[in-house]
């Protein structure tokens, strides 16, 4: 018999696979179930252990690059540089990033459950500093931002007016940015991002 046998595709019709094994069902489940975007079953048997070795590495992998691109823009002092982090993560997480905060070289994201129907325009950069210790929070007017401070959890809400200046609500009190500002012992300064004030 070679390819140009007239009966070769009858008798290729009539050859029938072999019957899958268990584990090749469950393979094929999880493969399925994944491109569906459902939650995959939990692997069994020998293969649990290299399925979560190898997504946890993954993620880690991911999750290590992540970081590492964002720690290359921490900004120090200029506002360009706050503004492209802001822009960055933006692109990440359209209309869902409530703040950027840097402390101490640790970059922490802080995003909106649900995105926002607009996208924010009225980017803001609060800094608190006490001795050599800086914390930047890169955030926008009129949302609230929770930090921690020497220990003590503070909230504020920054706002920008319509002429580009820039205040602090806190519990107890509003803050313009022009003035001398402290909170718990930190020196506070606000700045808009977006080329006014």
């Amino acid at each position: 018999m070679n390819k140009n046998d007239p009966d070769l595709p009858d008798i290729l019709r009539a050859l029938r696979p072999p019957a899958p094994s268990d584990e090749g069902r469950e393979d094929a489940l999880r493969r399925a179930l994944q491109a569906l975007h459902e939650p995959a079953p939990a692997p069994t048997g020998s293969n649990a252990v290299s399925w979560l070795l190898m997504g946890s590495l993954s993620t880690a992998a991911c999750l290590l690059i992540f970081f590492f691109w964002l720690g290359m823009f921490r900004p120090q002092s200029a506002s360009p540089i706050s503004s492209h982090v802001l822009a960055e993560v933006e692109q990440l997480f359209p209309n869902q990033v409530t703040a950027v905060i840097l402390d101490r070289g640790n970059m922490r994201l802080v995003l909106a459950d649900t995105p926002a129907e607009e996208a924010p325009d009225q980017r803001i950069r609060v800094t608190f500093t006490k001795g050599n210790r800086s914390l930047d929070v890169l955030t926008y007017s009129g949302r609230e931002v929770c930090v921690s401070l020497d220990g003590r959890q503070v909230c504020f809400t920054p706002l920008q007016s319509g002429e580009g200046d820039v205040f602090v609500e806190t519990q107890n009190a509003l803050f313009r940015g022009s003035d001398k500002t402290t909170i718990d012992g930190f020196e506070v300064t606000m700045q808009s991002l977006n080329g006014k004030s």
